[in-house]
C-alpha cells in the first residue's frame, strides 16, 4: 500500500478505491475471527485520516475542490483530518479547511474511546474560524459527532516498504475509515 499525495486523504482513483475496499473487507473478515480489538492499543498516539469507504459532503467538495472550480475558492479541505487520543482515552478530532480562499476554518470533535464496546464516542463539537470566532456545536459537525465510531481492526500493513499500524473504524450507518498511525508506539495491536 502507498500514500498518495496530500489532497485531505480523497481517494478518486478507482483502481486505489478497490485496494482500500479490499484491505478494509479483508480487516471487517479478520475482526469478526478474531473477536473484539484492542482499543487501549489506540491509546497515546496520533493517527492521520487515509480512506473512507463511502462518500459525504466533504468528500464530494475535496474532489471537486481538486479540479480548482468554484468549490476550491468556497470550501476546501487542508491537510489530513487527524485523530488523537491520548493515555486514559480522551480523543479528539480535527479537521481543517479554507473558507472563500482566504480565512482558515479548524472544526473539532472530543469523545473518548470506550474500551469496553470498542469504539470512539463524539461528545461536543466546534468550529473555529480564522482563530477568532468560536461556533459552539455547529450543524454539519453536530450531524458527524452523533454516530460512534466503532474500532474493527488495526492491522500493520507495508506503507511505503515500512509495518505501519492503521485502525480501521466504522461509522456506524455510514462505512468505514481507516487513519494511519503518524508515530509509532510501543503498544502492539492484539489482532494485527
Amino acid at each position: 500500500m502507498m500514500r498518495w499525495p496530500e489532497s485531505g486523504g480523497v481517494v478518486a482513483d478507482a483502481g486505489s478505491r478497490l485496494a482500500w475496499e479490499r484491505l478494509l473487507g479483508e480487516a471487517f473478515l479478520g475482526s469478526e475471527a478474531d473477536g473484539m480489538p484492542d482499543a487501549s492499543s489506540l491509546e497515546g498516539a496520533s493517527w492521520t485520516f487515509e480512506f473512507r469507504s463511502y462518500t459525504n459532503e466533504e468528500e464530494l467538495g475535496a474532489m471537486m475542490s481538486a479540479q480548482l472550480g468554484l468549490q476550491w475558492l468556497l470550501f476546501r479541505a487542508v491537510g489530513r483530518t487527524s485523530l488523537k487520543v491520548e493515555q486514559g482515552g480522551q480523543a479528539e478530532l480535527e479537521d481543517t479547511f479554507m473558507l472563500f480562499g482566504f480565512l482558515p476554518a479548524k472544526i473539532r470533535w472530543c469523545g473518548r474511546l470506550i474500551k469496553k464496546d470498542p469504539e470512539f464516542r463524539w461528545e461536543t463539537s466546534e468550529a473555529v474560524v480564522a482563530g477568532l470566532w468560536v461556533i459552539d456545536r455547529p450543524a454539519p459537525a453536530e450531524r458527524l459527532r452523533k454516530d460512534p465510531w466503532k474500532i474493527q481492526a488495526v492491522l500493520e500493513p507495508l506503507v511505503d516498504g515500512k509495518k505501519r499500524r492503521l485502525a480501521v473504524l466504522e461509522r456506524v450507518g455510514h462505512g468505514r475509515l481507516a487513519f494511519l498511525e503518524d508515530t509509532p508506539t510501543h503498544n502492539t495491536p492484539k489482532n494485527a
